[in-house]
């Protein structure tokens, strides 16, 4: 062993205390290792560095024979031992890291006296420790040298929620509950809300080698099918102790990780800090002082899923999310508050639902209106902030290295937009959106044709930009078929065959309808346009993409175009699909660079290229999940909405989008409707003209009358629609159109039994 002093390499905190390092060379396991230890430091200290070399967990390892064969009392410090260079010590472990005892309940710790003391916490002692220079120096040197996993990028202005998951929580997993419900019922649930809050971090005194087993165990990552995310992960962090007097007597504290990940994040401290402590055993909140929360001692048991701890704590958690300062709040009634939440209507996350949250003194409603546009994903958010700050080159630059990230970026957005319709990469243009997709591709075809083929197919429900660019056509010579559609708003595919003439050169129909959430059989109509040579088959999927499993190859579609904002990406930002195999040739209709194959000239905006990209991947991912949510809350309104109201029409096919739910209200005006429920996002079924209210053509060519189609509603529901917002809707629908019928005198006159469709309306009497 040898005595080293301490250099201007050191840790900065040596200006503030100074200190000499002792070299510890040892054997285990017939390898050699080296510590260095600070003579202020402690046995315990000591302790820490020796298991951390090793791969077995510290609760399972001691030191015996240290000194003279005795093992000395954490707290004295290094300097006050005799080493000498000969002598000897034993590290006893299980050399088998990656086999864990099961532990029986009996063997859990008293949860009663489990609350953190926090450092930062307003006490004689707590300060004294805080001020204590060796503590200062072990708390930078810490922070210097830690080891970050970061899993997903820090999002600005986000609380920070501090999951200590230690080494007992392996019983958990073995019980009456799936594996990835055992560390506590509604801990998904729990952390998906907190997400919309806190940027989430896991520290463990464990290595990564068991952390990563049992997050994945518990389903906490690798679960792409999560609404939350991981931010960084700090492994095999071990505690140390702080030792001070209190009451007259020794006292002895152990440093978690906070002070470390604060050192290193300067953004976050105990003023926007929550930590949740001990997985295995129960959860305690320690923002300053800490609170308490029972433990969880259910687990084998049936009545395991009876446990909603984390609920209450959701509800907290998200209400002390709205506070500046996390140290200014009385902790200490945390379950009063939770109780009071829930007494008042808010869900877990903590909002209120019966009255809309106020923003900058304005009510904000429940937000039902998709399919205008989708909020932005969280997670498509993280993805595109570094391309704002940091990889900000342009994609067309070649010559350097922020242009190749930023090129090889929206490379990786094309394929993620590519796979979720089957295409390949090289297909997909970038575009502004749906809007020009749908111009580029109808003009461009037509034009690039019109020497041969003069002629295109629609349908009369297409989205407004579809029909107008048609209508531009017309004006150039072009002869254009508006298709009917049948009553639930579905093509005939007799009338459409029947429709394609030797001059056609394209049909667009669209695969989701805006307004009704009707589907067409794109597979269908593209076996028939696949029988007419020089055909192309293109769909507006701007409502489909990412809704419903779309196949460009399977169904036979050339062209597609492709909307970001309304796949939860950013606005400003879409795709075209132009295939390549066999080539679909078209004019552009912008002139340029000659970017993107030479169909869209522009610099791209790789920043939304890769927002789209992410929002398509997410989409891919989530598919499934996202429809089954939707279907389910879909559902839920049609129903809380017929069972309690007559005289509800549903437009549209009933197989359609459950996303897109149009109902017309008999008896009342759809503008009132909008105009009496200010606590709800939604669109009308009435188009504003410039003179004049007219009802939708949608809703007119699947033969709905005008007074029903004037009195129609769309329900946009999506992914972060909850039931909680559909119920309110429910209970508000109900009042205001019972309200708005007891003012009707044509409602009047049905209750009073008299056939209304049977009075001719032109006569009057005199």
């Amino acid at each position: 062993m040898e005595n080293t002093p301490a250099t201007a390499t050191d840790p900065p905190v040596e200006a503030l205390v100074e200190d000499v390092y002792i070299t510890l060379k040892f054997t285990w396991s017939s390898k050699e290792y080296t510590v260095s230890i600070a003579e202020s430091d402690c046995v315990l200290d000591l302790k820490d560095k020796l298991f951390s070399v090793t791969r077995v967990p510290n609760e399972r390892q001691k030191i015996l024979g240290l000194v003279k064969g005795k093992l000395p009392d954490d707290s004295v410090r290094i300097a006050q031992l005799k080493f000498s260079p000969s002598k000897k010590f034993t590290l006893v472990g299980t050399p088998a890291g990656e086999e864990f005892k099961e532990i029986s309940e009996d063997q859990l710790p008293d949860v009663v006296n489990d609350l953190d003391l926090q450092i930062d916490a307003a006490s004689a002692e707590a300060k004294s420790m805080a001020q204590d220079k060796r503590n200062i120096r072990k708390i930078l040197e810490a922070a210097k040298n830690l080891s970050i996993n970061v899993m997903y990028p820090l999002r600005p202005g986000k609380k920070l929620l501090v999951l200590d998951l230690d080494y007992n929580t392996k019983p958990l997993t073995s019980g009456i509950l799936p594996a990835e419900e055992c560390a506590r019922p509604g801990l998904h649930e729990f952390l998906e809300l907190a997400y919309r809050h806190y940027d989430i971090c896991i520290w463990s005194q464990t290595k990564w080698t068991w952390l990563e087993a049992k997050l994945v165990e518990l389903g906490m990552v690798g679960d792409e099918s999560r609404n939350y995310k991981i931010s960084f992960v700090l492994d095999h962090i071990p505690m140390f102790k702080v030792f001070s007097v209190r009451d007259g007597k020794p006292f002895s504290h152990a440093v978690k990780a906070l002070r470390i990940i604060w050192e290193h994040f300067p953004q976050f401290g105990p003023q926007n800090t929550a930590h949740v402590d001990d997985l295995s055993r129960n959860f305690v909140l320690n923002p300053g002082e800490g609170i308490k929360i029972s433990a969880f001692k259910l687990d084998g048991t049936s009545e395991a899923q009876n446990d909603h701890e984390l609920e209450k704590l959701g509800r907290y958690l998200a209400w002390l999310a709205s506070h500046t300062d996390f140290k200014e709040v009385d902790h200490k009634n945390w379950k009063k508050i939770a109780r009071a939440l829930k007494e008042t209507g808010h869900n877990m996350l903590g909002f209120k639902l019966e009255v809309p949250a106020k923003v900058q003194g304005t009510e904000r409603p429940i937000y039902l209106d998709m399919q205008a546009t989708t909020p932005l994903d969280p997670r498509v958010l993280d993805a595109m902030l570094p391309y704002y700050t940091d990889q900000y080159g342009n994609p067309h630059s070649r010559t350097h290295a922020y242009g190749w990230e930023a090129e090889a970026a929206v490379d990786e957005a094309r394929k993620q937009v590519a796979d979720l319709i089957g295409a390949e990469s090289k297909d997909i243009v970038f575009t502004s959106g749906a809007t020009e997709s749908n111009n580029m591709i109808i003009k461009g075809v037509a034009r690039f044709n019109k020497e041969k083929k003069n002629h295109i197919i629609t349908t009369q429900t297409e989205h407004k930009c579809v029909l107008d660019s048609c209508r531009k056509l017309s004006e150039e010579g072009f002869e254009i078929t508006y298709l009917p559609v049948q009553s639930n708003g579905v093509v005939d595919l007799n009338v459409l065959e029947a429709a394609i003439r030797p001059t056609t050169s394209l049909v667009s129909i669209m695969a989701v309808n805006n307004e009704t959430g009707v589907i067409q059989p794109l597979k269908e109509i593209g076996t028939i346009v696949k029988k007419h040579r020089g055909v192309y088959f293109h769909t507006d999927a701007a409502q489909a993409v990412g809704k419903i499993p779309l196949d460009v190859n399977a169904m036979g579609i050339d062209l597609v175009s492709i909307s970001g904002h309304k796949v939860y990406g950013p606005k400003g930002v879409g795709a075209a699909y132009v295939r390549r195999r066999p080539r679909v040739r078209l004019d552009p209709i912008i002139s340029g660079g000659g970017q993107e194959r030479g169909l869209r000239s522009g610099t791209l905006p790789s920043t939304l290229v890769v927002g789209l990209g992410e929002a398509c991947r997410l989409a891919r991912l989530e598919m499934k999940a996202d429809h089954a949510h939707v279907s389910a809350l879909s559902k839920r309104l049609i129903q809380g909405i017929n069972s309690r109201i007559e005289h509800i029409v549903r437009n549209g096919d009933s197989n359609g989008y459950p996303g897109c739910v149009n109902l017309s209200f008999a008896y009342v005006e759809g503008e009132s409707l909008l105009m009496a429920l200010k606590d709800v996002a939604l669109s009308s079924g009435s188009a504003c003209t410039s003179a004049s209210l007219e009802p939708s053509y949608v809703l007119r060519a699947l033969g709905a009358a005008e007074d029903m189609a004037h009195s129609s509603l769309r329900f946009g529901i999506g992914r972060f629609t909850t039931e909680a917002e559909i119920d309110f809707v429910i209970e508000k629908i109900v009042a205001v159109v019972q309200r708005l019928r007891d003012m009707s005198p044509l409602w009047e006159m049905v209750q009073e039994g008299i056939d209304i469709s049977t009075i001719d309306w032109g006569q009057t009497q005199h």
